[in-house]
């Protein structure tokens, strides 16, 4: 087409470059040359440029590093991008041809120039088919920050967040929001000044007496006529977590009809022992006392000789509040070794997340269905993972009022 200017890149039209755009493109192999589309008389705005290729033997023995440049009107590069044309384009379809976006770039002067030069490997082919322009595009804002995860003990030390935009045109207003206005400490908005593409900003965490564990908070950017960016910013606790275990020899576990095993068989067992089950009656059960007010993890290990392979498929556990009301049921593969997590130099795996109060609770496990099978009573643990509901609302209260002040 008109536009399109190449040297040292050979034209093909026939059977083998029948998929191509129009049927014919323009390749090289070894040389050099490059190939050229410009496009003119663009309204100013953002475009998403595309490319598209198709060569003989399905592409494959096409480039892997084709080096794309976007150059504006004064041949400025705007964007650079090495695509790997031994793979077909897919990312979307239209107008008959899949594509691949090579980069969304801002025009102004109303020319734009896309130049293909000869990927890295002399022996295979550098294909030149068709470019396309998407002005339907808004442009777009882009946030980063100097670090993606901070500790409530570092609540004094600013975190740096920079919004980018593809232009430096007029002054920007820039909305900064957050799912979570409880972990950071954000300001409201912020400005990029005319003549600059971006601007930077420090926020904190906050430190607050919340026992929450590490929470994902989301940072957003938005302004007027831009497609808005965000950041996930994980925030971990500095609160002390309240965890205690009971293992099966421990004050707080009784058993009726379980056998007490302590061998070189059940030495990955954690303290070296545990209690089964095989055929009968009976049940294993461990009771926490003296628990503050709150949401609690419950967690169960277990080791068995060999290596578990005979272990039942369905080991009843039951999480009992302290008038002995069921606050949940679970039922678990004890032929499969635990390992949702670690902690307390053994792996774990949850059994439920329950709401305590009153200050017991008691986790009860009963045979399971095969008799042939052994039901294993190891370890216990439990952390209190959230605080009371009391605590929190005294907390938000506090950052609420807090926030006031500060504005």
């Amino acid at each position: 087409d008109t536009g399109f200017f190449q040297s040292g890149f050979n034209a093909r039209r026939n059977s083998s470059v029948a998929s191509a755009f129009d049927g014919d493109n323009h390749s090289i192999r070894g040389g050099e040359g490059s190939a050229n589309w410009t496009f003119t008389n663009l309204v100013d705005g953002t475009y998403q440029v595309a490319a598209t290729w198709a060569h003989k033997y399905d592409n494959k023995y096409n480039v892997t590093d084709a080096p794309f440049s976007v150059l504006d009107g004064n041949g400025q590069l705007l964007a650079a991008n090495q695509i790997d044309q031994s793979v077909a384009p897919a990312e979307f379809s239209a107008d008959g041809a899949n594509w691949n976006v090579l980069a969304t770039v801002d025009v102004s002067g109303g020319q734009l120039t896309v130049r293909l030069e000869p990927g890295s490997n002399a022996n295979r082919y550098t294909v030149a088919d068709a470019i396309r322009l998407d002005g339907n595009v808004s442009p777009y804002l882009e946030i980063t920050a100097s670090q993606l995860s901070a500790d409530e003990s570092n609540s004094s030390e600013p975190i740096y967040a920079t919004v980018s935009r593809q232009n430096s045109n007029g002054e920007l207003y820039v909305s900064i929001t957050t799912n979570d206005a409880t972990e950071v400490n954000l300001p409201n908005i912020i400005v990029i000044p005319d003549g600059q593409r971006s601007a930077t900003f420090p926020f904190y965490v906050t430190d607050d007496a919340v026992v929450d564990g590490t929470q994902s908070v989301i940072i957003s950017a938005g302004a007027t006529g831009f497609l808005s960016s965000s950041i996930t910013i994980d925030v971990t606790d500095n609160e002390s977590t309240f965890t205690q275990i009971i293992d099966d020899g421990d004050t707080g576990f009784f058993q009726s009809g379980f056998n007490a095993q302590r061998n070189s068989s059940v030495a990955s067992a954690f303290d070296g022992d545990n209690h089964i089950i095989r055929g009968g009656e009976g049940s294993a059960n461990w009771t926490f006392t003296n628990l503050a007010d709150g949401t609690y993890q419950v967690a169960a290990t277990w080791a068995h000789k060999y290596d578990n392979k005979y272990n039942v498929t369905d080991a009843p556990f039951s999480v009992l509040d302290g008038n002995g009301q069921l606050l949940a049921a679970n039922q678990i593969d004890q032929s499969v070794a635990p390992a949702e997590f670690s902690a307390d130099g053994a792996n774990w795996n949850v059994l439920a997340t329950v709401d305590v109060s009153g200050g017991q609770l008691t986790v009860r496990l009963e045979p399971g269905s095969n008799a042939n099978r052994y039901t294993v009573a190891d370890a216990i643990r439990v952390e209190r993972v959230v605080s009371t509901t009391a605590e929190s609302a005294m907390v938000d209260d506090f950052f609420c009022c807090y926030g006031e002040h500060q504005n």
